[in-house]
């Protein structure tokens, strides 16, 4: 029994002597890289919940649908992570707009301040704002904004591409680590409940119509969503009221010489019975 023992001990003795020292990496190279994120929540008590697996992304999608049509912009954050020592002083970042690849204009359809784009000093990572144009394109169209990342002075690009999940042992998309894409629009579908009664009322239905009339009235989509239910605010019994109001804006902006034109181009009309009077445009 004492043999056995002494021998474990022994085994146990040239394990400890046999240990290696890991070698820690070490390197002066900082990278940058663009990488968002999502899969955790804030409850009401603050205290933040992770999902069991994060998921990453490369791309945002946002709508200015249901927004008011008071609501001109919409501001979109790009996430941008390093990789190396933290710094502590503010580090520029060379990030530009992939012309090529974007059908979105800077100046037009979006700003952001690449110029003064910066890690800030003792951190890993910033967010880039992106302020997002509305105009009536998006009502039939979708923008898109790609940014690339470019190396500088202070950053190389020696990361490429990441997993979509920090799960690495499950399969999951391949994400590129330095373009980052923002897709916006505004896109509506018909009403089923316009479809039923509101042609009689506003005529033929268009998204800038709709966009119109729901800025005339106070309506929202989820008023649509509702409609003809009790206490609904969509209701037909008020189709007649809101047909007048809309008129009543419609001949007002046009009486003022800034007549309000559809998508199309057209000056905006409603059905015969509450048709607007364009009639000093006409040559």
């Amino acid at each position: 029994m004492k043999r056995n023992l002494y021998i474990v001990l022994f085994v146990s003795l040239l394990i400890a002597c046999q240990k290696e020292d890991i070698m820690e990496f070490s390197s002066d190279d900082t990278t940058v890289y663009f990488q968002g994120g999502g899969g955790y929540s804030m409850p009401a008590n603050g205290t933040v919940i992770y999902a069991p697996t994060y998921h990453y992304v490369d791309s945002t999608v946002l709508s200015f649908a249901g927004y008011p049509s008071a609501e001109r912009t919409r501001i979109a954050f790009v996430p941008i992570k390093t990789m190396g020592k933290i710094k502590n002083y503010p580090r520029p970042v060379k990030v530009v707009v992939d012309k090529e690849e974007s059908s979105a204009i800077e100046g037009v359809d979006f700003t952001v301040g690449l110029d003064t784009l910066a890690i800030p000093a003792n951190a890993d990572g910033v967010r880039m704002l992106v302020i997002l144009m509305r105009s009536d394109e998006l009502l039939v169209k979708s923008k898109r904004i790609v940014f690339r990342l470019e190396e500088n002075e202070h950053f190389k690009l020696l990361i490429q591409s990441y997993k979509a999940s920090s799960n690495w042992a499950a399969s999951a998309d391949t994400l590129n680590a330095l373009k980052y894409t923002i897709v916006f629009n505004e896109q509506y579908n018909m009403p089923f409940y316009w479809e039923f009664f509101g042609d009689d009322f506003f005529g033929p239905w268009t998204p800038k119509k709709y966009q119109v009339l729901n800025g005339v009235m106070g309506w929202t989509v989820r008023d649509w969503n509702n409609a003809g239910g009790t206490g609904s605010k969509v209701s037909f019994g008020r189709f007649d009221f809101a047909a007048k109001a809309m008129r009543r804006h419609l001949q007002e902006m046009a009486d003022a010489d800034t007549p309000i034109k559809d998508v199309d181009g057209s000056y905006m009309q409603l059905a015969p019975k509450y048709a607007v009077d364009y009639s000093k445009y006409e040559k």
